[in-house]
C-alpha cells in the first residue's frame, strides 16, 4: 500500500500569476512558488530562461512544462483585448505521485477511493488495457458522468457511447508516455487532462492515472484577475493624476466648475495617443496644460516633453529645428544636426502657436502624423518616430483655413480632442487662489511678507485680466518688489484695476444721513456688499468664497436680513 500522507503532501499546490505584454515584458507577478523573482519592466526570459515566447500564441494554451531542477509546471495562457497575456503557473506536485506509484498496483487501488474523493481535481484511473477502475467525485462533477456509467467499461466504449470526445489514457498507453489534452465533455465542462502511465518493474503499463483540471473555474479566476488588474491600473492612473495635479498650481488651485470638468476629461485622454489641440487667449496656461498631459501619460516614463514655439523661430530655421539636417545639406550645415522630432521620440512634441507655422511645414507635419516617419533636410534615409503631438494656438484656425493660411486636413488631424481654456474673466472664482499662490511664491523669492487687502482683492476679482495668468504673475511680482507697505491695497494697483470713483450725481450710494450711527452705516454697507456678491454669483458657496467668509456666516447674515424685512412687513 502507498502511504496516503505522502500522496496528500504531493497534491498540495497553488496557482501563481505572471502578466506580460506582447513583447514579453512583465507587468505583474504574484505568488511565484519556485519561479525566479519577477521584476516589473523586465523581460520574462531574463527571469525564466527556459520560457519560450511561442507559448504565448500557441493553439494549445494549456501545457505541462519542464522547469529547472526537474520541477514541472502546469501552464495555462489567456489574453485580453489590450494585448496582455495572463500566465497561470502551478507546481505540478500532484503529478509526482505517478513516480511514487511505479510499483505493483492491484485491486488495492480501490482502497484509496475515499482519499481521492477529497481532491479538488478530477482523478481517473484505468489499467494498461484501458479498463476503467476508479474515478473520484470531482471527475464526475467536471465530466457530468456518473460513476456507474463508467466503472467496469473501457475507454474505447466511453468514446463510442459519446461520453467523452477522446481518450487521453489510450493515447498515453499508445505512446507509453505522458499525454496532455484539452477536452470539452459533452455533458460537462472544459478540462485540461494529463494522463500518465504507471509501469511495473518489467516496464509494463499497469495503470494510467489521469488528472483533470476544471478550466471553467480557471477562466473565472482569469477574468477576476483581469478585472482586478484593470481596477489596479485605473487606481494607479488616478493616483498619478492627483499627484501631477498637485504639482500644477493651475490645476490644484482651480475653483471653477468649467476647469474641473476640463481636467477630468484631460485625465481620461492623457494616456492615449490621440492628438490634442489646445486653444485659448494668450496667458491662460496652454503650455502648463500640455505639460500636465504628458506627465499623466505613460510617455513621461519613456520620452521627453519637447516644447517649440512656432512663432518665435524664423520660418527659414523652423524646418531645420524640427527635422534636423544632414552634413553638407546646405552652406554652413557643418556636421549635421538632429531635430526636435528625434528628441521627442517616445515622448511628446508640443507645437505652441501652430497657427504661425508656414504652409510648407504644415504639410510635413501632416505627413509625420500619417506615416510616422520623416526625412532630415538633405537626407535620403527615412527616420521612424513614435511621437505624440500636442498643438496650441490663440488664433482662430477656422478663419485661417478660410483665408488659406492653414491646412484644413492638418486642422482635423490635430483637432481630435479639442481643449478650450476659458479666460480668467470667464472663471473669476479662480482669481483669488491664483493671486495668493503667486503672492506666496514671490514672498519666498524676495523674502517678503506681503498681503493683499480685501478691497484690493475685490478689485482684482472685478478686473477682466486680458493677459490672464501671465498678467497675474507679472503684476504680483512687480507689486511685491515695488510696494513699501506690508499690505497691497487698492491704491497700489494699476489705474485700470481700481474702482471708478464717482460722486452722488453719478449714482454713488449715500450711506450717511442725519441721525445715523456709525454702527448703522457699517451694517447697511455690509448688507449692500452681501447682496451684490450674491447677485453676481451662482451660489452661496461662490459668494462666500469671494467675500472670504464661511458659507454658514453668509447664509446666517442673509437670513437675518430677510427676517428683519418680514418683521417690518408684518
Amino acid at each position: 500500500m502507498i502511504e496516503i500522507n505522502q500522496i496528500v503532501e504531493q497534491f498540495l499546490s497553488s496557482w501563481s500569476l505572471i502578466v506580460v505584454d506582447k513583447t514579453g515584458v512583465v507587468r505583474q507577478a504574484e505568488a511565484l512558488l519556485e519561479l525566479e523573482p519577477m521584476v516589473r519592466g523586465s523581460k520574462i526570459q531574463e527571469c525564466l530562461p527556459w520560457f519560450q515566447m511561442e507559448w504565448l500564441n500557441s493553439q494549445f494554451p494549456c501545457r505541462l512544462i519542464e522547469g529547472p531542477e526537474d520541477i514541472r509546471f502546469l501552464l495555462d495562457v489567456s489574453s485580453d483585448k489590450m494585448g496582455n497575456f495572463y500566465l497561470f503557473f502551478r507546481n505540478a506536485r500532484d503529478y509526482r505521485i505517478t513516480e511514487m506509484l511505479r510499483c505493483e498496483v492491484t485491486d488495492e487501488t480501490i482502497s484509496i477511493q475515499k482519499f481521492i474523493d477529497t481532491f479538488f481535481d478530477g482523478i481517473f484511473i484505468c489499467d494498461g488495457k484501458g479498463n476503467v477502475l476508479v474515478v473520484n467525485d470531482s471527475w464526475c462533477q467536471i465530466s457530468g458522468i456518473a460513476k456507474h456509467e463508467v466503472i467496469g467499461t473501457t475507454m474505447q466504449e466511453m468514446v463510442n457511447r459519446g461520453l467523452i470526445p477522446l481518450a487521453s489514457s489510450l493515447k498515453a498507453i499508445e505512446k507509453q508516455a505522458q499525454v496532455s489534452v484539452v477536452i470539452q465533455y459533452p455533458r460537462g465542462k472544459k478540462a485540461f487532462v494529463t494522463s500518465t502511465p504507471l509501469f511495473n518493474k518489467q516496464g509494463q503499463i499497469l495503470r494510467v492515472l489521469s488528472n483533470v483540471r476544471d478550466l471553467s473555474e480557471l477562466n473565472t479566476l482569469q477574468q477576476e484577475v483581469q478585472n482586478v488588474t484593470a481596477l489596479s491600473e485605473g487606481l494607479q492612473r488616478e493616483l498619478k493624476a492627483i499627484r501631477e495635479k498637485e504639482k500644477n498650481p493651475h490645476v490644484a488651485l482651480t475653483r471653477s466648475t468649467v476647469m474641473e470638468n476640463l481636467y477630468a476629461m484631460l485625465t481620461k485622454v492623457a494616456n492615449t495617443d490621440l492628438q490634442l489641440l489646445i486653444t485659448g487667449s494668450s496667458g491662460v496656461g496652454k503650455t502648463a496644460l500640455a505639460k500636465l498631459t504628458h506627465s499623466l501619460s505613460e510617455r513621461s516614463a519613456r520620452g521627453d516633453f519637447i516644447h517649440v514655439n512656432c512663432s518665435a523661430i524664423p520660418d527659414t530655421l523652423l524646418e531645420a529645428e524640427l527635422f534636423g539636417y544632414e552634413q553638407g545639406s546646405f552652406t554652413g550645415a557643418g556636421k549635421g544636426k538632429v531635430g526636435l522630432f528625434d528628441l521627442a521620440d517616445k515622448g511628446t512634441l508640443f507645437l505652441d502657436e501652430i497657427g504661425d507655422m508656414p504652409l510648407f511645414l504644415q504639410s510635413k507635419i501632416l505627413n509625420v502624423l500619417q506615416e510616422k516617419h520623416f526625412y532630415r533636410i538633405g537626407g535620403r534615409k527615412s527616420i521612424q518616430v513614435d511621437v505624440r503631438i500636442i498643438a496650441a494656438t490663440n488664433a482662430n484656425l477656422e478663419r485661417y483655413i478660410a483665408a488659406g493660411k492653414f491646412r484644413e486636413d492638418l486642422f482635423y488631424r490635430l483637432n481630435v480632442i479639442p481643449i478650450i481654456i476659458p479666460s480668467l474673466a470667464e472663471r473669476r472664482e479662480d482669481i483669488p487662489p491664483l493671486l495668493n499662490y503667486y503672492l506666496n511664491c514671490c514672498n519666498r523669492r524676495y523674502q517678503k511678507n506681503k498681503v493683499i487687502s480685501p478691497a484690493a482683492m475685490d478689485a482684482c476679482i472685478r478686473y477682466d485680466w486680458p493677459g490672464n495668468i501671465r498678467e497675474i504673475i507679472n503684476l504680483i511680482e512687480r507689486l511685491v518688489v515695488t510696494v513699501d507697505d506690508e499690505t497691497i491695497d487698492v491704491q497700489h494697483l494699476p489705474k485700470p484695476m481700481r474702482p471708478k470713483s464717482s460722486g452722488t450725481a453719478s449714482g454713488s450710494l449715500v450711506l450717511w444721513h442725519p441721525g445715523a450711527s456709525l454702527k448703522d452705516i457699517l451694517k447697511s454697507l455690509e448688507e449692500k456688499i452681501i447682496e451684490e456678491a450674491i447677485a453676481g454669483c451662482s451660489s452661496y458657496k461662490e459668494a462666500a468664497h469671494k467675500l472670504n467668509v464661511d458659507v454658514a456666516t453668509l447664509f446666517r447674515k442673509r437670513q437675518h436680513k430677510q427676517q428683519q424685512k418680514t418683521a417690518k412687513t408684518i
